[in-house]
């Protein structure tokens, strides 16, 4: 048999080879610096994760999909699963997107970070930031005329958040339709285990709602996933929103997905149960040459009522909101950046890629080993509790030397003062006290076997001392 026409067709469209090359290098993008790859589509997909100041945790494929959630695997908002199922295919969890653009006289399709963008002439680059906060997913469409942008990052106070810039590269205008938000989010209850066996019940028991005259979708469980025939409340609540569209539509669920993908119109959801959550904004655009439109979606989990009430009370002000969330995803970065100062880090050199090696060094052992918070002092009421665990006869003996310490001492000067106390067993355990946070017990998806855990601030927000791992990590990591 022989062809004539080696070009392979998929109905009128003709699919691209992949013959672009890797390439490598840093840009400064609105400020950030980041590590690039180009053309990262011709690599097999790879995991990676973004650091946080506080408690959320995220690892991400380099072909788009990821999980993320609070403080260990059981508080997941996407699911958490081993890094062979997350980089399977790029609907996994995370994001969609669906564009829908209007040009030269006919309707294109368009889903950035989908299999099908063969259909077009595209360049797919990711980025991560030097300071390893965020992640920057880059498509270009050269039979379009667009770029799209969308950064992942996240703070303490609001969650994970997601920046999309959509931007028109031509001069002539683009009329675009786009569906874009987070996909498979789980709320609070559904642990890695009942995930993992009893995904299937687990939809059963979930229920999303979109509260009224607000951007705000809640997610929650009926009730808690149990078959003891006791009541059994979940109380705690996964939420997600966003801002930047004139005219949107919100939807709970991928149920219309294809119907949009067809051009059909979609219908705001209320309510939905039964199924994997979404979160979904339908809108559109007309982009002018040159012109860019930008959004931004948010997400957390672990809500209680309060916060969720508080969550939607700031919507009317949403300029407030604005500068409060940017505020606070700047904190965070700024957090990274003072922890790995306190570690040497930040070094300059001629070779930049050495430069940032070192800090993602830095900033891993971190990470494992923990850091100390600013400076070697000791908060006294941390150390009482530290004795009052490990031998409460030490702690009765020395309760009344310990209350008439300063609230903060620096750690050295502790142990020389317990010294003339005449009480080895009290200088043997301030020997083994090390005013350690930020520490996380190692493990991603990749290393399934190890869990991981991060606690920063108890459960009434005051900070916590202590060290997740296990102390091989702090001598390894650190010599």
């Amino acid at each position: 048999m022989t062809i004539t026409d080696p070009r392979i067709h998929l109905g009128e469209a003709v699919l691209h080879a992949a013959d672009a090359a890797v390439g490598g290098g840093f840009a400064t993008i609105d400020g950030e610096r980041y590590a690039r790859i180009l053309n990262v589509d011709r690599m097999a997909p790879f995991l990676m994760n973004i650091a946080s100041d506080g408690d959320l945790w995220l690892f991400a494929g380099s072909n788009g999909p990821f999980t993320a959630g609070r403080r260990n695997p059981d508080l997941a908002l996407f699911p958490y699963q081993t890094a062979d199922k997350i980089l399977e295919h790029a609907d996994t969890s995370g994001t969609r997107t669906i564009l829908l653009v209007a040009r030269d006289g006919r309707t294109s399709l368009w889903e950035p970070w989908r299999d099908g963008g063969r259909a077009y002439a595209i360049t797919r680059n990711l980025y991560k930031s030097v300071m390893g906060t965020s992640l920057l997913f880059e498509e270009i469409n050269h039979d379009l005329g667009l770029r799209f942008r969308a950064t992942l990052a996240s703070c303490d106070a609001f969650g994970l958040v997601r920046d999309v810039v959509l931007e028109n590269l031509r001069e002539t205008p683009a009329d675009i339709r786009y569906l874009d938000g987070w996909h498979h989010v789980i709320p609070p209850g559904v642990t890695q285990e009942v995930y993992e066996h009893l995904s299937y019940l687990a939809a059963a028991y979930m229920r999303h709602e979109r509260v009224p005259g607000t951007p705000l979708a809640i997610f929650t469980l009926n009730a808690a996933i149990s078959d003891r025939p006791e009541p059994s409340e979940s109380l705690r609540a996964a939420a997600a929103w966003s801002v930047g569209h004139a005219d949107p539509v919100i939807l709970l669920s991928d149920r219309q997905a294809d119907a949009f993908r067809t051009g059909l119109p979609v219908r705001a959801e209320a309510e939905v149960r039964g199924e994997l959550g979404a979160y979904l904004v339908a809108d559109g655009v007309r982009l002018a040459g040159g012109a860019r439109h930008t959004w931004v979606t948010v997400a957390d989990t672990g809500l209680d009522h309060a916060a969720l009430v508080d969550l939607r009370d700031r919507f009317d002000a949403p300029v407030e909101l604005g500068r409060d969330l940017r505020a606070a995803v700047d904190e965070s970065r700024a957090g990274i950046l003072r922890r790995v100062a306190s570690g040497d880090a930040l070094q300059q050199t001629a070779d930049e890629a050495a430069t940032a090696h070192h800090v993602a060094s830095v900033l891993y052992n971190a990470m494992r080993g923990g850091t100390f918070d600013g400076t070697y002092d000791a908060q006294v009421a941390d150390v009482a509790d530290y004795l009052r665990r490990h031998n409460r006869g030490v702690y009765k003996r020395q309760a009344e030397w310990l209350a008439g310490l300063p609230a903060s001492v620096p750690a050295d000067e502790l142990q020389r003062a317990a010294a003339t106390r005449d009480d080895p067993q009290l200088s043997r355990l301030l020997r083994t006290y090390l005013p350690l946070t930020f520490s996380r017990r190692h493990g991603d998806p990749s290393r399934p076997w190890n869990r991981f855990n991060i606690r920063l601030r108890d459960d009434l927000g005051r900070p916590l001392y202590g060290y997740e791992g296990n102390w091989r990590d702090i001598f390894q990591n650190w010599e």
